[in-house]
């Protein structure tokens, strides 16, 4: 019996070697992204709004607003006793303890600046996953991306017409990161209309959800591949 176990595995052992070799000495399957220029432009803008260049400083900025929102999350933890504010002196302190703030930490059980920050953290990580071409091989992730961005942007719009109308003071650092918001929601609206105008050629050249959906989700087909070409994204 024993003998047989032996044999057995010994013989299992033998073909998952030759198979480990066959692959290794196998032709290696180009992948998608191994077949295009990954610098090429994304139709019908003249740039690639997902290259890391540009990706670099919208995780820097959002790296800024996690810093200014983490800030301010550490006053209404109750870890420090004042906030640093040049021009509206305890304007800040007031919004960061007005109801306003204390319903948004009520209804996310989390101080608003803390959920602020984390929104920031998550920007920068959505910021620098993929390739340089995620646009076209990682819509989901280019849409996750920017459903965060509005997210921000309106949140903080929102906060900004707080402190005028509801609040009655302002707030430096508030304002500061308003701005950051803003900044990456500009920043970042190129590469989402690139992305949500691949998915529409897609659409239009093959006239089949499921070939959208697949291509959504990092599902590759040569149709798919066709409607990024710049060349040919104009005439279908």
């Amino acid at each position: 019996m024993a003998g047989a176990a032996a044999q057995l595995l010994d013989a299992l052992g033998r073909v998952l070697l030759a198979k480990a070799r066959e692959a290794a000495t196998a032709p290696r399957r180009p992948h998608w992204e191994d077949r295009v220029d990954m610098n090429a432009p994304a139709f019908p803008l003249k740039k690639n709004p997902s290259s890391w260049s540009h990706r670099i400083k919208v995780a820097s900025l959002a790296c800024v607003g996690m810093i200014l929102a983490g800030y301010l999350s550490l006053y209404q933890l109750g870890l420090i006793d004042s906030v640093w504010d040049p021009f509206f002196g305890q304007g800040t302190e007031r919004m960061l303890t007005s109801k306003v703030s204390d319903v948004m930490s009520r209804v996310f059980h989390i101080p608003d600046a803390l959920l602020g920050a984390t929104a920031y953290a998550v920007e920068i990580i959505l910021a620098l996953a993929g390739s340089g071409r995620r646009w076209q091989y990682r819509p989901w992730l280019v849409v996750w991306f920017g459903l965060n961005v509005l997210g921000l942007a309106f949140v903080s719009a929102a906060l900004v017409c707080s402190q005028g109308l509801i609040v009655h003071a302002w707030c430096f650092l508030c304002l500061c990161t308003a701005a950051v918001s803003f900044s990456l929601f500009a920043l970042s609206v190129e590469e989402v209309y690139a992305c949500l105008h691949y998915l529409w050629r897609v659409w239009k050249r093959s006239g089949r959800l499921q070939v959208v959906w697949d291509t959504f989700w990092g599902r590759a087909s040569e149709m798919a591949e066709e409607a990024a070409l710049p060349r040919m994204g104009s005439t279908r």
